[in-house]
């Protein structure tokens, strides 16, 4: 019977969530959590002035604290896709036409709200609406999210305690609880005839009944960083060109959305569009020439190797065998797309150009076909394809965030062409 009385009144008890935040710096996992336990343990409820004993004419007041102590509970939570609701209010995530070539759902809406396509509510009035231009921004941020699987497990640590009442008398007043930074600023502000409004505390206000405390962190470096030591450098360079550029035209479309149809709407829309022509130039221009010149890097990195450590023969050797591997990965990605292919057909171009390569390196050191500049020359050109495919690899899986990519891509890269032909 005890013990069911004490699950009845603990599940009365009312659960209050403290979501900690920590400010800038690198902070620890876990550690704004248990700070702000330690601030609330250190809380104190204001003394009241008990019965003097007769025998011990000194004794003091005992103050009695606010939170019972505090334990720790590791969660470990599966972030699993939240469910929603496709309705026919507001814009309609899964028309692929709407969306296609946009940069997010902000983008999206803009584009289809600026085509009078879909009707987004941005009044006041409608805030908490279906078809508000919030909820519809954030029903595309979640529309599409997949977790990965087990390895998506989020772990967090729970401070859990209680918020114990004031020990009284049956027939005593609840007792109040110390003032705070807060109840002394406002005790000045009234000193100082500031009107402030009038807090009526009713029984069962804070602080003076029995109540669950949860403590939560939301660890900032689980958003902010998306790497550690060496590649961290890069994941900060993407949030710098692409990710805050992304956070400037979500902001600058929100509002040119609200003020569509309204007084000032087509200077809204211009300035979108500068700003996500602003962004664009962060997105593509400043990181695909940067890829470009990192493209040359090992091309004249390895051909310097070559001429101080390997001979004519050596470098003609070296040529023949990238050129051979070049040749086949290509022609096994060529059969591995084509459908109904044999499976035992796919590694014939490894021994074909394997031998090749055998036949053509087996010639005499006097016998070579070209000259050893000849043989530089056309390893430079291999390696330069090769390290190309790679930029090409990497801008192809990036238009699939910033659609426009590879269009970008193709024109700097005739455009480096045209710089290089003219300077040679």
């Amino acid at each position: 019977m005890y013990l069911t009385s004490m699950s009845d009144e603990k599940a009365r008890r009312k659960r209050i969530a403290v979501i900690a935040i920590h400010g800038v710096g690198d902070h620890e996992q876990f550690t704004t959590a248990r700070e702000i336990g330690d601030l609330l343990s250190n809380l104190e409820y204001k003394p009241s002035q008990p019965d003097q004993d007769s025998s011990n004419p000194g004794t003091r007041p005992v103050n009695t604290p606010r939170y019972a102590p505090f334990t720790e509970v590791m969660k470990r939570i599966n972030v699993r896709p939240v469910k929603t609701h496709n309705g026919t209010e507001g814009f309609d995530w899964t028309d692929q036409t709407l969306q296609k070539r946009t940069w997010g759902p902000m983008d999206a809406l803009a584009r289809a709200v600026f085509q009078n396509k879909v009707k987004v509510e941005t009044s006041a009035e409608q805030d908490n609406s279906p078809s508000s231009l919030d909820h519809q921004f954030m029903k595309g941020q979640l529309f599409k999210y997949t977790n990965k699987g087990p390895e998506d497990t989020y772990q967090c640590l729970r401070l859990e305690g209680n918020r114990v009442a004031p020990a009284r008398k049956p027939d005593e007043a609840p007792a109040e609880p110390a003032a705070d930074t807060a109840a002394k600023l406002a005790l000045e502000l009234r000193a100082s005839g500031v009107a402030l409004p009038k807090v009526e505390r009713r029984p069962g206000a804070p602080g003076t009944e029995d109540q669950t405390v949860h403590i939560y962190e939301m660890f900032w470096a689980d958003l902010s960083k998306l790497g550690n030591g060496f590649t961290q450098i890069f994941s900060e360079l993407y949030q710098v060109l692409f990710h805050l550029g992304s956070v400037s035209v979500n902001n600058v479309q929100a509002a040119a959305i609200h003020f569509h149809n309204r007084k000032g709407s087509k200077e809204w829309r211009r300035f979108s569009q500068a700003q996500w022509f602003s962004a664009a130039v962060l997105a593509w221009p400043i990181p695909i020439l940067s890829m470009y010149m990192a493209a040359f890097v090992p091309v004249v990195a390895l051909l310097s190797l070559m001429r101080t450590h390997l001979s004519a023969r050596g470098e003609y050797i070296a040529f023949i065998a990238l050129t051979a591997a070049l040749l086949t990965a290509v022609s096994g990605h060529w059969l591995s797309r084509l459908p109904r292919f044999p499976d035992w057909l796919y590694p014939a171009p490894l021994p074909v150009f394997g031998s090749a390569a055998v036949f053509l390196c087996s010639k005499p050191r006097n016998r070579l076909p070209w000259s050893r500049d000849t043989t530089e020359e056309m390893c430079a050109l291999v390696l330069l394809v090769i390290t190309l495919g790679v930029v090409a690899l990497v801008v192809r899986a990036y238009d699939r965030r910033r659609p426009g990519s590879n269009t970008a891509a193709l024109w700097l890269g005739v455009l480096v062409a045209l710089g290089l032909a003219a300077a040679f």
